[in-house]
């Protein structure tokens, strides 16, 4: 009995996981609905840069090796279409050419990151975070957070086995329990790994430097306390957060504004950052006597470009100080000498953090909203598509064999009832031996009981035929 009640637990927790894996319905391919954003799956067996939708990649391909790309805007799931080696399942008889209308970018042919490696979730140990523009997917160490870390080696035991996003950290999961949903997601890392510059709860989003470099009206923005830019001044010191706010104790900040240090200190960047910090400084801070201090040049919050338009619109952009510019500004060729009077005056990739209530510091003045009109995803939330919710979802198999009897005619359920009974009553007639026995059932006896049910339903049909 003590068995049986293990089974019978084991079932439970079985099926609990499968609600919490698979809560949608996966009966119906997205490809009707054209392009939209939604949940995108690869399919390494196919070994083809397509996608598949959520349920094409349970229909179609659920013993296929699969590595979930998460939400990508504008694509048509690829299943029906010419460009995959088998047909979809979920539409059936339809040959439907490639998709031309899809961008398929790195994530599409496994490969993540500007490091260009592929995704482990078996020895992954970094957490990795989506770009809201371009939505490929970035290790912190490559967005300079923190140090690279080795993958997880048999000496080294991986973190839980996850996707490129864990389960209670994507935007799915947030609205589920009522929450904003958020722009990006990102695995929680290793706990072993050294702190990050940047924690996943001190910003909201990224826009990664290949498309802020492609952005000259965001990069007006970096640098502010809500679009924080990572930056040092040469490779011998530490990345930095240029725009975070810097906490002050009441007590020191008022001794910095009536005791400025006596000589001019080197400045860089704020080396970390605090949630709860008050004082705000948008240019390289300094240090003086061991402690932290807000630069004597540049203390004062960035000027806003008060641009005059038509009407009583305001352009409010913020001048990009020369930091920032610096920062964008392409690296010259090294000279003969092994210098550069043009080089920048620091080293950044361009990664743009981006903090909670960023799109308010948006300006949206009519000069300003052509570029948003084509980057729409800056100013709002996308509408994201999830498939409807699975109506079987926690049902056990009683539940779903009662509900499948209750659909069927009124006399072939009261047959494949009456049939039922027949079943249940010769399998504990075969049991019954065991338990007077005490003999443990094994799995060849289960197997061997409906072989011969089998083989008896053979011979009834047969006998009717004939």
């Amino acid at each position: 009995m003590t068995e049986l009640l293990q089974l019978i637990d084991i079932d439970n927790a079985q099926r609990r996981e499968a609600a919490i894996a698979l809560p949608h319905a996966f009966d119906k391919c997205t490809y009707a609905l054209g392009s939209l954003r939604q949940a995108v799956y690869l399919c390494l067996t196919c070994g083809l840069d397509r996608g598949v939708c959520s349920a094409c990649s349970i229909a179609c391909h659920a013993d296929h090796e699969q590595v979930e790309l998460f939400p990508k805007r504008g694509f048509q799931c690829d299943c029906p279409t010419r460009a995959m080696a088998q047909p979809c399942s979920l539409v059936k008889g339809v040959d439907m050419p490639p998709n031309l209308s899809n961008v398929y970018g790195p994530n599409y042919r496994n490969v993540f990151c500007r490091c260009g490696e592929p995704y482990d979730a078996k020895t992954e140990r970094e957490t990795m975070v989506q770009c809201l523009a371009c939505e490929d997917w970035f290790h912190e160490s490559c967005l300079n957070l923190r140090k690279r870390v080795p993958p997880a080696t048999g000496t080294t035991p991986p973190p839980p086995e996850r996707a490129l996003s864990e389960e209670l950290d994507t935007p799915e999961a947030e609205a589920a329990d009522g929450e904003p949903e958020d722009d990006l997601t990102s695995c929680a890392s290793d706990p072993d790994l050294p702190h990050a510059l940047l924690g996943r709860d001190d910003y909201d989003a990224l826009i990664c430097g290949a498309c802020a470099h492609k952005m000259p009206e965001i990069q007006r923005y970096a640098g502010t306390p809500n679009l924080l830019l990572i930056v040092r001044p040469d490779s011998s010191l530490d990345w930095a957060i240029l725009g975070a706010r810097v906490h002050q104790p009441d007590a020191e900040a008022a001794a910095t504004a009536t005791e400025p240090p006596e000589s001019p200190p080197a400045t860089e960047p704020v080396a970390s950052s605090s949630g709860s910090s008050t004082a705000m400084n948008e240019e390289p801070v300094t240090k003086h006597n061991g402690k932290r201090l807000a630069s004597p040049v540049e203390d004062e919050p960035r000027e806003v470009k008060r641009m005059r338009l038509d009407g009583d619109e305001t352009c409010r952009v913020p001048i990009p100080s020369a930091t920032v510019l610096a920062a964008f500004a392409e690296t010259k060729p090294l000279e003969e000498d092994g210098t550069s009077q043009d080089r920048p005056l620091v080293q950044s990739v361009g990664d743009i953090f981006l903090v909670e209530g960023w799109r308010d510091d948006l300006c949206r003045c009519t000069k300003c909203k052509p570029f948003f009109d084509l980057h729409p995803y800056l100013l709002e939330l996308e509408e994201t598509y999830e498939p409807p919710s699975d109506p079987d979802l926690g049902l056990s198999i009683e539940e779903l064999g009662l509900r499948a009897l209750n659909g069927l005619p009124h006399t072939t359920a009261i047959e494949g009832a009456r049939l039922f009974n027949v079943l249940r009553d010769d399998l504990t007639s075969f049991l019954r031996p065991f338990a007077q026995d005490g003999r443990l059932v094994g799995e060849a006896d289960i197997r061997g009981f409906f072989d011969e049910k089998r083989d008896q339903l053979r011979s009834h049909i047969d006998s009717m035929r004939g």
